[in-house]
Protein backbone atom coordinates (compact mmCIF):
# COMPACT_ATOMS: atom_id res chain seq x y z
CA UNK A 1 0.00 0.00 0.00
CA UNK A 2 1.63 3.49 -0.89
CA UNK A 3 0.62 5.88 1.78
CA UNK A 4 1.25 10.03 2.06
CA UNK A 5 0.63 11.40 5.28
CA UNK A 6 0.25 15.19 5.94
CA UNK A 7 0.55 17.01 9.15
CA UNK A 8 2.00 20.47 10.09
CA UNK A 9 2.59 18.80 13.95
CA UNK A 10 3.08 15.98 15.52
CA UNK A 11 5.98 15.74 13.98
CA UNK A 12 7.57 12.85 16.29
CA UNK A 13 3.86 10.71 16.33
CA UNK A 14 3.90 10.47 12.94
CA UNK A 15 7.56 9.57 12.89
CA UNK A 16 6.89 6.38 14.64
CA UNK A 17 3.22 6.05 12.32
CA UNK A 18 4.85 6.07 9.40
CA UNK A 19 7.78 3.69 10.42
CA UNK A 20 5.70 1.12 11.82
CA UNK A 21 4.11 0.90 8.60
CA UNK A 22 7.80 0.20 6.46
CA UNK A 23 8.29 -2.23 8.66
CA UNK A 24 5.58 -3.86 7.33
CA UNK A 25 6.24 -2.92 4.16
CA UNK A 26 4.28 -0.06 3.08
CA UNK A 27 5.50 2.34 1.27
CA UNK A 28 5.12 6.28 3.08
CA UNK A 29 5.46 9.37 1.74
CA UNK A 30 5.54 12.19 4.68
CA UNK A 31 4.95 15.91 3.85
CA UNK A 32 5.76 18.02 6.62
CA UNK A 33 6.53 22.25 7.03
CA UNK A 34 10.45 22.79 7.25
CA UNK A 35 9.45 24.83 10.42
CA UNK A 36 7.86 21.81 12.25
CA UNK A 37 11.15 19.54 11.75
CA UNK A 38 13.58 21.76 12.87
CA UNK A 39 12.43 22.85 15.93
CA UNK A 40 11.23 18.94 17.03
CA UNK A 41 13.75 16.02 15.52
CA UNK A 42 16.10 18.52 14.16
CA UNK A 43 19.26 16.94 12.64
CA UNK A 44 18.35 13.44 13.79
CA UNK A 45 15.05 13.54 11.02
CA UNK A 46 16.58 11.21 8.83
CA UNK A 47 18.50 8.77 11.05
CA UNK A 48 15.11 7.91 12.94
CA UNK A 49 13.25 7.84 9.17
CA UNK A 50 13.02 3.89 8.11
CA UNK A 51 14.73 3.26 4.47
CA UNK A 52 11.23 3.03 2.88
CA UNK A 53 10.02 6.07 4.43
CA UNK A 54 10.32 9.47 1.95
CA UNK A 55 10.02 12.61 2.88
CA UNK A 56 9.07 15.98 1.64
CA UNK A 57 9.99 18.94 3.48
CA UNK A 58 8.62 22.12 2.07
CA UNK A 59 8.78 25.74 3.53
CA UNK A 60 5.64 27.43 4.95
CA UNK A 61 7.28 31.09 3.86
CA UNK A 62 6.57 30.08 0.68
CA UNK A 63 2.52 29.37 1.07
CA UNK A 64 1.82 32.59 -1.29
CA UNK A 65 4.50 31.67 -4.04
CA UNK A 66 1.93 28.77 -7.06
CA UNK A 67 5.57 27.38 -7.21
CA UNK A 68 5.41 25.77 -3.72
CA UNK A 69 2.10 23.82 -4.64
CA UNK A 70 3.23 22.81 -8.32
CA UNK A 71 6.41 21.33 -6.59
CA UNK A 72 4.25 19.81 -3.38
CA UNK A 73 1.85 18.67 -5.85
CA UNK A 74 4.18 17.07 -8.22
CA UNK A 75 5.92 15.01 -5.53
CA UNK A 76 2.49 13.50 -4.65
CA UNK A 77 1.75 12.57 -8.14
CA UNK A 78 5.14 10.76 -8.54
CA UNK A 79 4.45 8.81 -5.67
CA UNK A 80 1.20 7.76 -6.63
CA UNK A 81 -0.34 6.63 -3.51
CA UNK A 82 -3.18 4.90 -3.07
CA UNK A 83 -4.84 6.54 0.05
CA UNK A 84 -3.77 10.63 1.91
CA UNK A 85 -4.27 10.43 5.36
CA UNK A 86 -4.18 14.07 6.89
CA UNK A 87 -3.78 15.49 10.55
CA UNK A 88 -6.36 17.98 11.31
CA UNK A 89 -5.33 21.43 10.33
CA UNK A 90 -6.63 24.75 9.09
CA UNK A 91 -3.38 25.66 6.13
CA UNK A 92 -3.91 26.26 2.93
CA UNK A 93 -1.65 23.63 1.56
CA UNK A 94 -4.33 21.15 2.13
CA UNK A 95 -7.08 23.07 -0.32
CA UNK A 96 -4.79 22.38 -3.90
CA UNK A 97 -4.09 18.68 -2.56
CA UNK A 98 -7.83 17.94 -1.37
CA UNK A 99 -8.67 20.07 -5.31
CA UNK A 100 -5.87 17.97 -7.19
CA UNK A 101 -6.42 14.40 -5.66
CA UNK A 102 -10.18 14.51 -5.54
CA UNK A 103 -10.12 10.73 -6.87
CA UNK A 104 -8.00 9.36 -3.77
CA UNK A 105 -9.59 7.91 -0.92
CA UNK A 106 -8.58 10.61 2.17
CA UNK A 107 -8.69 9.87 5.92
CA UNK A 108 -8.34 12.41 9.23
CA UNK A 109 -6.71 11.87 12.29
CA UNK A 110 -8.59 14.67 14.61
CA UNK A 111 -6.78 14.98 17.64
CA UNK A 112 -8.66 17.37 19.75
CA UNK A 113 -12.76 17.23 19.23
CA UNK A 114 -13.64 20.29 20.67
CA UNK A 115 -11.26 22.79 21.32
CA UNK A 116 -9.29 22.81 24.93
CA UNK A 117 -10.62 25.35 27.10
CA UNK A 118 -8.43 28.44 27.00
CA UNK A 119 -6.60 27.58 24.09
CA UNK A 120 -6.68 30.26 21.44
CA UNK A 121 -9.38 30.03 19.26
CA UNK A 122 -7.95 29.37 14.88
CA UNK A 123 -8.75 31.95 12.57
CA UNK A 124 -11.89 32.19 10.19
CA UNK A 125 -9.78 30.89 7.41
CA UNK A 126 -8.34 27.92 9.16
CA UNK A 127 -12.06 27.50 10.87
CA UNK A 128 -12.95 26.95 7.44
CA UNK A 129 -10.31 24.77 5.52
CA UNK A 130 -10.38 22.56 8.61
CA UNK A 131 -13.98 22.07 7.81
CA UNK A 132 -13.13 21.16 4.08
CA UNK A 133 -10.89 18.65 5.00
CA UNK A 134 -13.18 17.09 7.43
CA UNK A 135 -16.43 16.76 4.90
CA UNK A 136 -14.15 15.27 2.10
CA UNK A 137 -12.51 12.64 4.29
CA UNK A 138 -13.69 9.20 3.86
CA UNK A 139 -12.78 8.18 7.71
CA UNK A 140 -11.99 9.56 10.52
CA UNK A 141 -9.36 8.15 13.45
CA UNK A 142 -9.99 9.20 17.20
CA UNK A 143 -8.03 8.14 19.97
CA UNK A 144 -10.49 6.58 22.15
CA UNK A 145 -13.82 5.39 22.38
CA UNK A 146 -14.66 9.08 24.88
CA UNK A 147 -13.38 10.66 21.45
CA UNK A 148 -15.86 8.99 19.55
CA UNK A 149 -18.75 9.71 21.48
CA UNK A 150 -17.44 12.81 21.52
CA UNK A 151 -17.62 13.27 18.37
CA UNK A 152 -21.35 11.52 17.85
CA UNK A 153 -22.95 14.49 20.24
CA UNK A 154 -20.59 17.68 19.03
CA UNK A 155 -19.66 16.50 15.32
CA UNK A 156 -22.57 14.26 14.50
CA UNK A 157 -21.99 15.11 10.33
CA UNK A 158 -18.74 13.64 10.73
CA UNK A 159 -19.87 10.47 13.25
CA UNK A 160 -20.77 7.74 11.00
CA UNK A 161 -17.51 6.55 9.53
CA UNK A 162 -15.20 6.82 12.93
CA UNK A 163 -12.26 4.22 13.64
CA UNK A 164 -11.17 3.98 17.09
CA UNK A 165 -6.91 3.53 17.24
CA UNK A 166 -5.02 4.36 20.58
CA UNK A 167 -2.43 6.73 20.75
CA UNK A 168 0.74 4.98 20.25
CA UNK A 169 3.66 5.45 23.12
CA UNK A 170 6.40 8.32 22.23
CA UNK A 171 9.14 5.74 21.97
CA UNK A 172 10.91 7.73 19.66
CA UNK A 173 12.04 10.33 22.80
CA UNK A 174 14.20 7.33 24.08
CA UNK A 175 16.48 8.09 20.77
CA UNK A 176 18.36 10.87 22.46
CA UNK A 177 18.53 9.19 26.11
CA UNK A 178 22.12 8.31 26.09
CA UNK A 179 23.50 9.68 28.99
CA UNK A 180 23.10 8.74 32.37
CA UNK A 181 20.44 10.79 33.99
CA UNK A 182 19.63 10.04 38.41
CA UNK A 183 16.09 9.93 39.49
CA UNK A 184 15.49 12.29 42.00
CA UNK A 185 13.71 10.33 44.38
CA UNK A 186 11.52 13.03 45.75
CA UNK A 187 10.83 15.07 42.25
CA UNK A 188 7.98 15.29 40.09
CA UNK A 189 6.93 16.38 36.56
CA UNK A 190 4.67 18.89 34.85
CA UNK A 191 5.48 19.09 31.29
CA UNK A 192 4.56 20.66 28.36
CA UNK A 193 2.60 23.56 26.84
CA UNK A 194 1.27 25.53 29.32
CA UNK A 195 -2.59 26.26 28.63
CA UNK A 196 -5.57 26.60 31.08
CA UNK A 197 -6.82 23.14 30.53
CA UNK A 198 -3.56 21.65 31.85
CA UNK A 199 -4.36 22.55 35.02
CA UNK A 200 -1.35 24.69 36.32
CA UNK A 201 -3.75 26.80 38.66
CA UNK A 202 -4.89 22.89 40.22
CA UNK A 203 -0.70 22.69 40.95
CA UNK A 204 -0.21 25.70 42.50
CA UNK A 205 -3.05 24.54 45.61
CA UNK A 206 -1.78 21.11 45.31
CA UNK A 207 2.24 22.84 45.77
CA UNK A 208 0.88 24.02 48.33
CA UNK A 209 -0.83 21.29 50.38
CA UNK A 210 2.78 19.51 49.50
CA UNK A 211 4.64 21.48 51.19
CA UNK A 212 2.76 20.76 54.81
CA UNK A 213 2.86 16.72 53.45
CA UNK A 214 6.25 16.10 52.44
CA UNK A 215 8.33 19.31 53.13
CA UNK A 216 11.38 17.51 50.86
CA UNK A 217 8.64 17.30 47.54
CA UNK A 218 10.25 19.26 44.36
CA UNK A 219 8.57 19.93 41.40
CA UNK A 220 9.66 21.29 37.85
CA UNK A 221 7.82 22.93 35.89
CA UNK A 222 8.79 22.43 31.66
CA UNK A 223 7.50 24.28 29.03
CA UNK A 224 6.10 27.65 27.60
CA UNK A 225 2.93 29.16 27.72
CA UNK A 226 0.22 31.86 29.08
CA UNK A 227 -0.74 29.82 31.95
CA UNK A 228 3.01 29.95 33.06
CA UNK A 229 3.91 33.57 32.86
CA UNK A 230 0.50 34.14 34.77
CA UNK A 231 1.35 31.98 37.87
CA UNK A 232 5.00 32.31 37.26
CA UNK A 233 6.04 35.25 40.33
CA UNK A 234 3.49 32.85 42.63
CA UNK A 235 5.24 29.71 42.16
CA UNK A 236 8.69 30.92 42.42
CA UNK A 237 7.70 32.46 46.18
CA UNK A 238 6.52 28.84 46.93
CA UNK A 239 9.85 27.02 47.40
CA UNK A 240 8.41 24.21 46.15
CA UNK A 241 8.81 24.15 42.11
CA UNK A 242 12.02 23.97 40.02
CA UNK A 243 10.69 26.61 36.64
CA UNK A 244 12.35 25.95 32.78
CA UNK A 245 10.19 28.10 31.37
CA UNK A 246 11.24 27.35 27.83
CA UNK A 247 10.63 25.55 24.84
CA UNK A 248 12.42 22.34 24.67
CA UNK A 249 13.71 20.36 22.21
CA UNK A 250 12.86 16.53 21.68
CA UNK A 251 16.44 15.95 22.11
CA UNK A 252 16.35 17.25 25.71
CA UNK A 253 12.89 15.74 26.82
CA UNK A 254 14.55 12.76 28.15
CA UNK A 255 16.68 14.71 31.07
CA UNK A 256 13.08 15.86 32.90
CA UNK A 257 11.50 12.55 32.51
CA UNK A 258 14.86 10.43 33.92
CA UNK A 259 14.95 13.01 36.46
CA UNK A 260 11.52 13.01 37.80
CA UNK A 261 9.73 9.79 39.95
CA UNK A 262 6.35 11.08 39.02
CA UNK A 263 4.30 12.59 36.18
CA UNK A 264 1.67 15.05 37.41
CA UNK A 265 -1.35 15.31 35.13
CA UNK A 266 -3.99 17.85 37.17
CA UNK A 267 -5.68 18.41 34.21
CA UNK A 268 -9.15 20.51 34.25
CA UNK A 269 -10.59 18.73 30.47
CA UNK A 270 -7.97 16.38 28.14
CA UNK A 271 -8.63 14.28 25.23
CA UNK A 272 -6.12 11.64 24.57
CA UNK A 273 -3.10 12.62 26.45
CA UNK A 274 0.11 13.13 24.16
CA UNK A 275 2.47 13.55 27.33
CA UNK A 276 1.45 10.14 28.88
CA UNK A 277 2.40 8.89 25.44
CA UNK A 278 5.75 10.25 26.00
CA UNK A 279 5.92 8.93 29.86
CA UNK A 280 5.36 5.44 29.50
CA UNK A 281 8.09 4.11 28.07
CA UNK A 282 10.51 5.70 30.38
CA UNK A 283 9.00 4.02 33.00
CA UNK A 284 7.26 7.05 34.89
CA UNK A 285 4.16 6.31 37.18
CA UNK A 286 1.61 9.21 36.71
CA UNK A 287 -0.96 10.62 39.39
CA UNK A 288 -3.27 12.07 37.00
CA UNK A 289 -7.29 13.53 37.35
CA UNK A 290 -9.51 11.47 35.90
CA UNK A 291 -10.76 13.55 32.71
CA UNK A 292 -10.85 12.93 28.86
CA UNK A 293 -9.19 9.39 27.81
CA UNK A 294 -6.49 9.13 30.36
CA UNK A 295 -8.75 6.53 32.61
CA UNK A 296 -8.90 4.47 29.30
CA UNK A 297 -5.14 4.41 29.61
CA UNK A 298 -3.99 4.42 33.22
CA UNK A 299 -5.18 2.12 35.48
CA UNK A 300 -5.68 2.82 39.09
CA UNK A 301 -2.88 1.55 41.55
CA UNK A 302 -0.93 -0.03 38.59
CA UNK A 303 0.27 2.41 36.26
CA UNK A 304 -0.09 5.02 39.18
CA UNK A 305 -3.29 7.14 40.77
CA UNK A 306 -5.77 8.67 39.78
CA UNK A 307 -8.56 11.05 41.41
CA UNK A 308 -11.86 12.92 40.58
CA UNK A 309 -11.56 16.02 38.41
CA UNK A 310 -10.51 18.87 40.57
CA UNK A 311 -9.68 17.15 43.66
CA UNK A 312 -6.49 18.64 44.93
CA UNK A 313 -6.65 17.30 48.28
CA UNK A 314 -6.46 13.47 47.26
CA UNK A 315 -4.02 14.58 44.21
CA UNK A 316 -1.63 15.92 46.68
CA UNK A 317 -2.18 12.97 49.42
CA UNK A 318 -1.63 10.79 46.51
CA UNK A 319 1.88 12.24 45.53
CA UNK A 320 3.28 12.48 48.84
CA UNK A 321 2.00 8.65 49.56
CA UNK A 322 3.78 7.67 46.13
CA UNK A 323 7.02 8.96 46.85
CA UNK A 324 7.27 7.91 50.17
CA UNK A 325 6.60 4.24 48.31
CA UNK A 326 9.76 3.44 46.48
CA UNK A 327 8.70 -0.39 45.78
CA UNK A 328 5.50 0.84 44.94
CA UNK A 329 6.56 2.95 42.29
CA UNK A 330 9.01 0.83 40.78
CA UNK A 331 6.40 -1.91 40.20
CA UNK A 332 3.83 0.74 39.32
CA UNK A 333 6.88 1.95 36.61
CA UNK A 334 7.63 -1.65 35.38
CA UNK A 335 3.65 -1.45 34.39
CA UNK A 336 4.06 1.63 32.22
CA UNK A 337 7.14 0.04 30.22
CA UNK A 338 4.94 -2.98 29.90
CA UNK A 339 2.10 -0.41 28.86
CA UNK A 340 4.41 1.25 26.27
CA UNK A 341 5.17 -1.89 25.06
CA UNK A 342 1.38 -3.02 24.34
CA UNK A 343 0.71 0.70 22.68
CA UNK A 344 3.51 0.38 20.50
CA UNK A 345 3.14 1.67 17.43
CA UNK A 346 4.16 -1.66 15.60
CA UNK A 347 1.58 -3.52 17.73
CA UNK A 348 -0.93 -0.62 16.32
CA UNK A 349 0.29 -0.58 12.24
CA UNK A 350 -2.41 -3.85 11.65
CA UNK A 351 -5.48 -1.27 12.74
CA UNK A 352 -3.84 1.64 10.85
CA UNK A 353 -4.01 -0.83 8.07
CA UNK A 354 -7.55 -1.58 7.90
CA UNK A 355 -8.67 2.09 8.74
CA UNK A 356 -6.98 2.75 5.40
CA UNK A 357 -8.29 -0.28 3.88
CA UNK A 358 -11.59 0.95 5.03
CA UNK A 359 -11.39 4.29 3.34
CA UNK A 360 -10.61 2.52 0.10
CA UNK A 361 -13.54 0.31 0.04
CA UNK A 362 -16.02 3.33 1.17
CA UNK A 363 -14.67 5.20 -1.69
CA UNK A 364 -14.88 2.06 -3.94
CA UNK A 365 -18.77 1.53 -2.92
Amino acid sequence: MRIAIFAISFCEYVIQLANSLALRGQSVLLIFPLDLVQRTVGGSFQALLHSHVKAYLYDPSRRSRMGLYREMLATIRRFDPEVIHFHENGELEVVPILLRFQHLPKVLTVHDVTPHPGSSGRSVRRKLIARLLAARADRIHVHSDGLKRSMARFRPHLSCNVDVIPHGSMNLFRHWALSDIVTEPSTCLFFGRMEYYRGLDNLVTIGELLKTLLPECRIIVAGRGPELRRHRSQLERMGVFEIHEAFIPDSQVHVFFRRASLLLLPYHEASQSGLLAMSLPFGLPVVAMAVGAIPEVIVDGVHGKLVAAGDTKAFAEAVASLLQLETLRSSMGRACIELAKEYDFTRLAPAYEQFYRNAIEDRLR
